[in-house]
């Protein structure tokens, strides 16, 4: 739920700085919502409710691993789920989540690993 908040953010900003005109950003929006229907209904993403004990988790990543607190939201949700890998193309989230024991695959670096993950 946080990241769609983050999505959302990014593209209002650019909405702000003119670098989306109007229309295109509610295209984008559009697009954007209509993905992510598409993928909940094919189960490729599920929308995780931030609960307290999953944000209160966060708080440890952020002090000892220095990384922003959505990357350490997506780390310990990933966790809290027992999700099968950590998908991203975030280089600093890959190693983070990594470095926990979490199975990580960096796109597209780790095409290959995310396929046979699918499998």
């Amino acid at each position: 739920m946080w990241n769609i908040g983050e999505a959302l953010g990014v593209l209002y900003q650019k909405r702000r700085r003119g670098w989306l005109t109007e229309k295109e950003f509610e295209q984008t929006l559009n697009l954007f919502a209509e993905e992510l229907v598409k993928f909940m209904r094919l189960k490729a993403i599920e929308i995780i409710p931030v609960q307290a004990p999953i944000l209160t988790n966060t708080w440890n990543l952020i002090l000892s691993h220095h990384v922003y607190e959505a990357y350490a939201l997506q780390i310990t949700t990933c966790s809290y789920n027992n999700d099968d890998a950590l998908v991203t193309n975030d280089k600093k989230l890959a190693q983070t989540g990594r470095k926990i024991g979490i199975k990580t695959v960096n796109l597209p670096k780790d095409e290959l690993d995310l396929k046979n993950l699918m499998h």
